[in-house]
């Protein structure tokens, strides 16, 4: 039975996943960091440095899936169940992977990794722009294929390796005691060893992706879809990705009329430069996304299939419920984890053509009221980032727009958002929320004290509760 595309009464009506059992996954965060721990093996007659090194190197890999899963992990009803109907489907072919699981996280960055012990971890953030099961089974595909040929224990293998590498360790004394251009020396000497993984971590996605392509051909997945997957990863981090430059006009009102634009932010001081760089692990940063696709394009061939024809990518109907649900849940991802500047500029972009959604209008309240607060408590740094080189130019004009402004400023934005949308009259946890952080910007404390009451009788154990007490 065909699953219409997702409707506008689902989407106003809109609510993100939040566990409840913290014992569910406090136990399935402990199983999975375990399994991983022990998926590391000491290799046989090795140094103390090197044994004291990977030992780090595996307690650390344990620690931080343990992190993602107790905190991250989504075990909701539309998204976790669609993937792991993909992912059952292609175990159900190749059963040389039935030992192999699957984890949902809920994160925007575009990501999807294979853990030591098999355990595949898929972030929301990469379905956004995902087309079709296909494209999705071959990632999972790809991923299933590290773990087959162990990639993530070479790969450590190898990294220390080439760091204790008796000819490497050579060469940097006979540095040390030189007495001259020894910091450029060592550098080129670091290099070689960088450029030597480089290679290596090409040829494990080369051998993954070649394994993919027939995994999910048995498993009767289209497998020219593995080219538009790779096209797709291609374009991920691009930063002159256009926005519609009326985008973010929805925060502007005669109240306050200051565009998000690049004029303003031009400024005479010499104190003006402040880039950070973005090191988030998307599938963009392996590497040579076209090449790969040359690559998979010989293995069409050689299967029999017609490469000169145009590759259909529309989205099906059930996939689409499912990626509109994962921008939603992206955007609390970036709540939760006090990205309020991004969750901010997400939901503005998502309010922009979907204005009648209730979570979103609730969340930009919500993230409005979370930086006046910061901003308050001289914290603002800690929640506006700076801009990066890597993150597209709109993104980049609105962060500065944000460092513009002042405490006074964000009750005439909210004044603005209230004017150019209206949240359909309901009640809700996040709406309820939402009325707090709407009273607050307005330093209506005598109103935001009354919400907190409704809010803590209504939800004593809330989601909420934390930024509801600063009331008290």
């Amino acid at each position: 039975m065909a699953i219409s595309r997702i409707s506008a009464q689902e989407n106003t009506h809109f609510l993100p996943f939040i566990l409840k059992d913290s014992v569910k996954a406090e136990k399935l965060a402990n199983t999975f960091s375990s399994s991983i721990k022990n998926s590391y093996v000491l290799p046989a007659a090795i140094k103390s440095d090197y044994r004291k090194n990977y030992l780090a190197i595996r307690e650390n890999a344990a620690e931080e899936a343990k992190y993602l899963i107790k905190y991250t992990a989504l075990l909701d009803t539309i998204i976790t169940p669609y993937l792991e109907h993909v992912f059952n489907k292609i175990i159900l072919a190749n059963p040389q992977f039935k030992n192999n699981k699957l984890l949902v996280v809920r994160s925007p960055v575009e990501n999807a990794f294979a853990m030591g012990d098999g355990t595949i971890f898929f972030n929301i953030g990469l379905l956004a722009g995902l087309k079709n099961e296909s494209q999705i089974a071959f990632i999972m595909c790809h991923e299933l294929s590290h773990g087959y040929f162990d990639h993530i224990h070479k790969g450590v293998n190898q990294y220390l390796s080439s760091i204790y590498d008796k000819d490497l360790q050579k060469e940097y004394n006979k540095i040390t005691r030189k007495g001259y251009n020894k910091n450029k020396l060592v550098k080129d000497l670091m290099m070689k060893v960088t450029l030597n993984h480089l290679y290596h971590s090409r040829s494990h996605e080369s051998q993954a992706d070649s394994m993919a392509f027939f995994l999910m051909k048995k498993a009767n997945y289209d497998v020219s879809q593995a080219y538009t997957a790779l096209a797709f990863l291609d374009t991920l981090g691009d930063p002159l990705k256009p926005v519609n430059p009326t985008a973010f006009n929805q925060i502007n009102c005669e109240a306050f009329n200051r565009p998000v634009s690049a004029d303003y932010k031009k400024s005479k001081s010499i104190f003006n430069v402040s880039v950070e760089y973005d090191n988030s692990d998307t599938l963009k940063t392996h590497p040579d996304c076209k090449l790969r696709m040359q690559a998979i394009k010989q293995l069409m061939i050689r299967t029999g299939n017609d490469t000169t024809r145009i590759i259909a990518q529309n989205p099906d109907g059930r996939l689409l419920k499912v990626t509109n649900t994962a921008k939603l849940e992206s955007l609390q991802s970036w709540y939760e984890h006090e990205y309020y500047d991004k969750s901010l500029y997400y939901a503005l972009l998502q309010l922009n053509s979907n204005p009648n959604n209730n979570y979103l209008k609730s969340l930009i309240l919500l993230s409005l009221y979370q930086l006046k607060y910061h901003l308050e408590k001289h914290e603002y740094s800690d929640v506006v980032s700076n801009t990066s080189l890597n993150n597209p130019e709109s993104l980049n004009n609105f962060l500065d727009f944000l460092h513009t402004l002042s405490i006074s400023d964000f009750a005439k934005i909210k004044t603005c958002i209230d004017q150019n949308y209206v949240t359909t009259p309901t009640e809700n946890e996040f709406i309820i929320a939402a009325n707090f952080a709407t009273a607050m910007l307005d330093n209506n404390h005598d109103k935001a004290k009354k919400i907190a009451l409704q809010y803590k009788r209504i939800y004593p154990k809330g989601y909420f509760n934390k930024m509801i007490h600063r009331i008290n």
